[in-house]
C-alpha cells in the first residue's frame, strides 16, 4: 500500500500545477468561429439589459492628430507571436481579419467606435476583458495532456476600445480599468492581425506585455476580438524533466454590422413665412438693457 500512496501522491502534486475548477471556456480542439458567434447573443443581451450612457465611445471630432500615449517599450513584434503553429492559435479569433473598412461597419451610426469586453466591472458599467491563463501539463515521452482553465490566481484585466477617426483611419485604445477616463495607449491599424503593448496593470510599465491582436467575424456576422500572449513554459516543480505550458488569452464578441440608416428629420414646419420684419420691428420686441429676446425671434420668423 505504501507505494501505490507514493505514486499517488505524485500524481496529485503534478495535477495540481494544472487543474482547474471551472470547465474549459474556449477548448482549442472545439473552438469554431459559429460557437463563438452562437454564445454571443446571451453575452450581446446582457448588454443591451446592462446598458449605460457611458458605454458609447465619445471622442473628440479628429483624433488623428492626437499623439498616443508612450508607453516607453519599443513598438517591435515577436516571430512567435506571428508564428502559425504558435499554440495560443486555437484559442484566438478564427478566419480571415477584418480590414479597416469592415471594422467600421461594425460601429453603430453616430458613433466614434465601440468597447470590446468579455466582462463586467463590479458596478455592471465597464466593459472588460479578463485575460484566462490555460495551462498543459507535458511527458517528454507521452506528449501533453489536455489544456485546463487555471483558477485562483489574479485577474488581469484589459479594457480595450476600437475607434475612428474623421479620417476614416481604425486605432486601437486601452483605456484604465479604474479610471475610465484614462487612455493608456493606442495603435492604428489597417487589416485587424497585428501587435501591439498593452498594460497589464495602469501606469506600470514593467506590466506591459506584447499581445497579438486578431478581429474577425463569424457566419453570423458577429465580431470576434482576441489578444493573447507569447506562450509560456517552465519545469514541472513536482518533476523538472517535465514542462508545464502556458497560454493566457482574452476573447470578447461584438455586435455585428447594421445597415446605415437615413433618418428622417423631425415632422414641422422649417421654413420662414410671410413678410421678413424690419430692423425697427426686431429692436422692438428687445426688452431694455437686454441683448436678446425670444420675442424678437418670433417677430422674424412671423413677419411682424
Amino acid at each position: 500500500m505504501r507505494p501505490m500512496a507514493i505514486v499517488l501522491g505524485f500524481l496529485a502534486a503534478l495535477l495540481l500545477e494544472c487543474t482547474s475548477s471551472d470547465p474549459l471556456e474556449l477548448d482549442g480542439s472545439t473552438q469554431t468561429q459559429d460557437t463563438i458567434g452562437k454564445a454571443a447573443d446571451v453575452k450581446l443581451q446582457k448588454k443591451k439589459d446592462l446598458a449605460h450612457p457611458d458605454h458609447k465611445v465619445t471622442l473628440p471630432p479628429d483624433q488623428s492628430t492626437v499623439a498616443p500615449p508612450d508607453t516607453g517599450v519599443p513598438d517591435v513584434d515577436l516571430p512567435e507571436l506571428d508564428d502559425p503553429k504558435r499554440l495560443s492559435l486555437p484559442f484566438e479569433c478564427s478566419g480571415t481579419a477584418l480590414s479597416a473598412s469592415e471594422v467600421i461597419e461594425h460601429v453603430a451610426d453616430g458613433n466614434g467606435g465601440f468597447w470590446v469586453g468579455s466582462d463586467w466591472n463590479w458596478q455592471g458599467k465597464i466593459e472588460l476583458i479578463v485575460l484566462r491563463d490555460y495551462r498543459r501539463l507535458c511527458n517528454p515521452t507521452t506528449g501533453c495532456d489536455a489544456w485546463s482553465l487555471t483558477t485562483g490566481l489574479t485577474q488581469t484585466e484589459i479594457r480595450p476600445a476600437v475607434v475612428v477617426d474623421s479620417a476614416k483611419a481604425t486605432h486601437l485604445y486601452q483605456y484604465s480599468a479604474s479610471n475610465p477616463a484614462q487612455l493608456l495607449t493606442s495603435k492604428s491599424f489597417s487589416t485587424a492581425d497585428f501587435q501591439m503593448n498593452l498594460y497589464n496593470k495602469a501606469n506600470d510599465p514593467s506590466s506591459i506585455v506584447r499581445y497579438k491582436i486578431r478581429i474577425t467575424r463569424s457566419s453570423t456576422s458577429t465580431g470576434c476580438f482576441s489578444m493573447a500572449a507569447k506562450t509560456a513554459s517552465w519545469p514541472s516543480t513536482s518533476n523538472p524533466s517535465w514542462t508545464v505550458q502556458s497560454v493566457v488569452v482574452g476573447v470578447a464578441t461584438f455586435a455585428a454590422p447594421t445597415p446605415r440608416q437615413t433618418y428622417p428629420k423631425p415632422s414641422g414646419s422649417y421654413t420662414c413665412s410671410g413678410t421678413p420684419a424690419s430692423d425697427a420691428q426686431i429692436k422692438a420686441a428687445f426688452p431694455p438693457a437686454r441683448s436678446s429676446s425670444p420675442s424678437a425671434t418670433r417677430a422674424s420668423r412671423a413677419g411682424r
